[in-house]
């Protein structure tokens, strides 16, 4: 037998245990400053299934380490700590990796025929804040997904939770998957609605804003509704924003990048939601007026349906007078 037959598994006398509540987790966490440690509990966290008590605990901590995972903006930056670059680099090392936690255990889509695995966040008011709270664009917490380029693969997961979140606004529908008795559908609806302002900013994020403009379905005349919340949403969007614009003065710089005065000229510019807005108020005008035509053609349909009932009244009391002068002779 070679002497390296008789060297001991270095695991043969080691029995591993797993950590039993979130408490007990936050505690190690709590205790180690070690870059590498930090980075093992998360990756814990991500092979671990939720422990159901603590899922909202678990769920929004992992939220606030990974909001700004991307710049460092939340991060505090002090030139006079030791290291201090090194420090917020390590910093934003911790913060991508409990993003990417995210991704696996929040943002994906699930298994298909059942909800999203962030669907539960939608229920209680506090939950759904927190979770609107780390997609706003100004956190600059992701990156735009554009199709046709090289993405991370959390990149891609997250685009795709965002959209499908930011449309809920308009397309939720309580039936779809409702799994437990305390869901209350109508109330959620609610909560999305009013929401809607900060979909829209989500949306014109990630350049989707589009999607306001198409059918809620293949050959519908019905789309995304607009309420007074998300008009002043848009026009905040098309007239707040500098957009590349001819020039109208002789004297004005070669640079032409400036804030439209007009919805016209917000087009002019490419703004999508001028576009909306623009189409929106066309849509409604037209369908104002095909609704006019409509309710004529509905009039003059049955005002034929009564003179042809009258006519058929009349000729059959000609019958009834012709029959009984009949009897009479």
């Amino acid at each position: 037998m070679s002497e390296f037959e008789k060297v001991e598994h270095p695991l043969a006398n080691l029995f591993p245990s797993k950590f039993q509540s979130f408490d007990e987790w936050l505690a190690r966490w709590n205790s180690t400053k070690v870059l590498g440690e930090k980075l093992g509990l998360l990756h814990c966290l991500q092979v671990t299934e939720y422990w159901l008590d603590k899922r909202e605990q678990t769920a929004f901590f992992l939220l606030d380490v990974a909001d700004g995972h991307r710049t460092g903006k939340p991060f505090h930056y002090n030139w006079r700590e030791h290291d201090a670059k090194n420090t917020n680099k390590n910093r934003e090392i911790i913060s991508r990796k409990a993003f990417d936690v995210l991704c696996v255990k929040l943002f994906t889509a699930g298994k298909e025929g059942y909800p999203p695995l962030w669907w539960w966040m939608l229920s209680n008011q506090e939950s759904f804040d927190k979770l609107l709270w780390f997609c706003r664009p100004e956190a600059d917490n992701y990156d735009r997904p554009y199709k046709g380029e090289e993405v991370r693969h959390q990149t891609e997961v997250f685009g795709e939770f965002l959209q499908d979140f930011a449309r809920l606004g308009w397309a939720y529908d309580g039936s779809l998957y409702q799994y437990r008795h305390d869901e209350n559908p109508e109330e959620i609806r609610a909560r999305l609605v009013a929401a809607r302002p900060q979909f829209i900013e989500i949306l014109c994020y990630l350049r989707q804003l589009w999607w306001l403009n198409q059918p809620m379905s293949g050959f519908s005349t019905d789309f995304p509704e607009l309420d007074r919340a998300c008009l002043a949403k848009l026009k905040g969007i098309a007239l707040g924003t500098d957009l590349p614009l001819p020039e109208q003065d002789i004297n004005a710089s070669s640079d032409c990048i400036r804030r439209p005065k007009t919805l016209h000229e917000a087009i002019c510019g490419g703004s999508v939601a001028a576009e909306i807005l623009v189409l929106h108020s066309i849509r409604q005008r037209e369908q104002k007026r095909i609704a006019g035509l409509f309710e004529a053609s509905r009039r003059r349909w049955q005002e034929a349906e009564r003179q042809q009932k009258l006519r058929l009244v009349a000729k059959q009391q000609d019958a009834l007078a012709k029959r009984a002068t009949e009897l009479t002779r």
